[in-house]
């Protein structure tokens, strides 16, 4: 990570401290919404131990649908879907089956 935001192939790479901390806020994002996602599941009193790999489920599928279909905009949509459908999972056996 360090290499590729300070500066990649450069004849002359520098990392600087401007570069590492926007970098660092760019790789944070996802950290960000999956600790929103925790906040405002724990809100509604549920605990919610699936976040990350709801994230990971729609990263997945994200990556492989928009590499096959060639499109992102597909790829973004089925993010979705399969976050919702990990969140399905979830909210199945935690409501019907009275699992915390």
């Amino acid at each position: 990570m360090v290499w590729i935001v300070g500066g990649g192939r450069d004849e002359m790479p520098s990392i600087s401290l401007s570069g590492l901390l926007g970098g660092a806020v760019t790789l944070a994002v996802p950290l960000v919404f999956g600790s929103l996602s925790g906040v405002l599941s724990e809100r509604v009193g549920v605990v919610n131990i699936a976040i990350e790999g709801q994230l990971l489920f729609g990263a997945f599928s994200a990556a492989v649908v928009g590499t096959i279909t060639g499109n992102p905009f597909v790829g973004l949509v089925a993010a979705a879907v399969a976050g919702a459908l990990v969140s399905l999972v979830l909210a199945v056996v935690s409501i019907k089956y009275l699992v915390n």
